[in-house]
């Protein structure tokens, strides 16, 4: 058994906790550990709770940008990697996703844009649909 400690900042928000996992474990998930910074975004919450809604605003965010992805395949274009000959896909030239937080602490929603693609009344309201059914009902809006 051997465990490891790491820092996290991730980039939903000014916090930095560290976290732990055993590497003896096969796909085990790091743990809170302990509070490092506890940014403007999480200052009512501590410790269990602080990591917890971290870890949601992060799995919020991946979560949107993967069901964004899925509901336009269209915003990808392949490529072939020059360090390894692999085919791989990007984003095509004039596309990106914008997403900011509003809120504080545990209850703050994503406002998630996607730039550079027109999305019609119907293909928003379907996007949106997918993101409730995903992601919960307010945790995001497609503007």
């Amino acid at each position: 058994m051997t465990l490891h400690v790491n820092g996290w900042r991730p980039d939903t928000c000014t916090c930095e906790v560290e976290q732990v996992w055993d590497d003896a474990i096969p796909d085990d998930v790091p743990v809170f550990f302990r509070i490092i910074v506890t940014g403007q975004e999480h200052v009512g919450l501590n410790g269990q709770a602080l990591f917890d809604a971290i870890k949601q605003d992060n799995d919020t965010k991946n979560d949107t940008l993967d069901e964004i992805e899925k509901q336009y395949p269209d915003i990808r274009e392949p490529y072939i990697a020059e360090e390894t000959g692999e085919p791989k896909t990007r984003m095509k030239w004039g596309i990106k996703h914008e997403w900011v937080f509003n809120g504080k602490d545990a209850d703050r929603v994503l406002q998630y844009t996607l730039v550079g693609r027109t999305q019609s009344i119907v293909e928003k309201n379907r996007t949106q649909a997918a993101l409730n059914t995903r992601i919960g009902v307010g945790r995001v809006n497609n503007i």
